[in-house]
């Protein structure tokens, strides 16, 4: 019986698994809810009137733009939602 070698994969096939690699990493960062538009989202809903309470999500989100985009309490106190947070 003979000793079977190990066969080291090519550059070729090693560079299209980067690729791969990159190209799901880069879907998955595409695909992900950016904090000021969940924001909106909350803003939207308290403006048609269906806004109850916001989850927990929402409240991080919340905190994460408000931190980032301080001006943004402002424009919240101002539609009546920061009372609400």
């Amino acid at each position: 019986m003979t000793k079977m070698r190990l066969i080291r994969p090519s550059f070729g096939f090693i560079f299209l698994l980067v690729i791969w690699l990159l190209m799901a990493g880069f879907f998955a960062w595409g695909f992900a809810e950016p904090d000021l538009d969940r924001v909106w989202w909350v803003e939207q809903r308290h403006r048609q009137g269906i806004f109850h309470s916001p989850s927990v999500d929402d409240k991080a989100a919340l905190k994460r733009s408000l931190e980032r985009y301080p001006e943004l309490g402002e424009d919240l106190q101002k539609m009546g939602l920061g009372d609400q947070l």
